[in-house]
């Protein structure tokens, strides 16, 4: 519904001074100062001016807080799917990485530590992140790839508010628009 107090109904256009259609929608620009427009006409001038070519008043429609966090919210969940594509591709490589270094080891035996003592002194020399013979270590991963899309989530929520912040309030609600017969 308008964000408008009161409506100035007319038959014409006070831009173009061509009349509303009888009896048929109209395509008009609602102000918030309630002056009605055609949107040809008025889109133009609210545009480059922001203010009402009748009483000069803000033409801005407030933008309500509802739509933004909506927006917001959309724009995190989106955010969470592209998290969890880039963190199942890195699984991927990591997977092709682990395939092809077995493959190697069970072609080329002796390039790389096979017996528990060996992998221990492998892990302890580079380091790991995870060592999967322990079971707390798969909570760990859980842990860090919920924390990833979290904060993927994060930045596009932050990133969308910026750019809603960034942006001018909506200028005008476009309205169909039918003179009431009263006028004629």
């Amino acid at each position: 519904m308008s964000s408008t107090n009161k409506i100035y109904h007319s038959v014409l256009c006070p831009i173009c001074y061509e009349d509303y259609e009888r009896n048929q929608a109209n395509e008009c620009l609602l102000l918030k100062c309630g002056h009605i427009f055609h949107e040809k006409c008025a889109a133009p001038w609210v545009g480059q001016r922001q203010n009402c070519p009748m009483c000069n008043s803000k033409a801005f429609v407030p933008v309500l807080l509802k739509n933004i966090v909506t927006e917001t919210v959309t724009q995190g969940i989106e955010g969470a799917k592209k998290s969890g594509k880039y963190i199942a591709l890195t699984f991927s490589v990591v997977a092709l990485h682990a395939l092809v270094f077995g493959a190697s080891n069970y072609l080329f035996p002796g390039r790389w530590p096979t017996t528990k003592e060996e992998i221990d002194a492998y892990i302890n020399e580079h380091g790991v992140i995870f060592d999967f013979s322990k079971p707390e270590d798969f909570f760990r991963l859980g842990l860090s790839i919920t924390t990833a899309i979290g904060i993927g989530s994060a930045y596009y929520m932050i990133k969308s508010l910026n750019q809603r912040r960034n942006q001018p309030a909506e200028v005008a609600e476009t309205i169909s628009y039918t003179p009431p017969e009263d006028l004629y």
